[in-house]
């Protein structure tokens, strides 16, 4: 039953979480859309930090990724404004087809200037399916000032 998964979860993130600690390494935990995953335990980032909260461990953080929390929740700038210190990491992507920033739904110049705006510092990695090849794909960072 569902319950038992959880209860597992829940033991097994604990343990890992004060393993990875132990190291010097903070464990994200990433929620994964029921539009591509059906069967993933955890969704939504709701529910993701609502699971962090339960396990009570200092070390967890969530990994938030504007794609998935865009599929599931939307409300990007308002949910990661009101989270940001349980915020380990953040992933992006387009929403609805997961390429690469400028391909989809949603405004990256405002998600980017909102980050930093939110004082943010931690790092932002790219996780998508390019829509052409890796290195076309990456043509978009060059309006912030990259060298790609």
């Amino acid at each position: 039953p569902i319950s038992v998964q959880f209860e597992t979860v829940r033991e097994n993130l604990g343990y890992a979480a004060t393993a990875t600690e132990k190291q010097g390494v903070t464990l994200c935990l990433e929620p994964l859309n029921a539009k591509d995953t059906p069967d993933f335990l955890v969704p939504t980032s709701t529910q993701m930090l609502a699971l962090i909260e339960e396990i009570g461990h200092p070390n967890l953080r969530l990994q938030y990724d504007f794609y998935h929390q865009q599929r599931m929740e939307g409300n990007l700038i308002a949910f990661f404004a009101d989270h940001i210190g349980q915020i380990g990491h953040i992933q992006i992507a387009d929403s609805p087809d997961r390429h690469e920033p400028g391909t989809g739904e949603i405004n990256f110049d405002y998600v980017f200037d909102q980050i930093d705006a939110l004082g943010y510092d931690g790092w932002v990695s790219l996780e998508y399916i390019p829509s052409s090849t890796t290195e076309a794909s990456l043509g978009w960072l060059k309006r912030f000032g990259y060298d790609v």
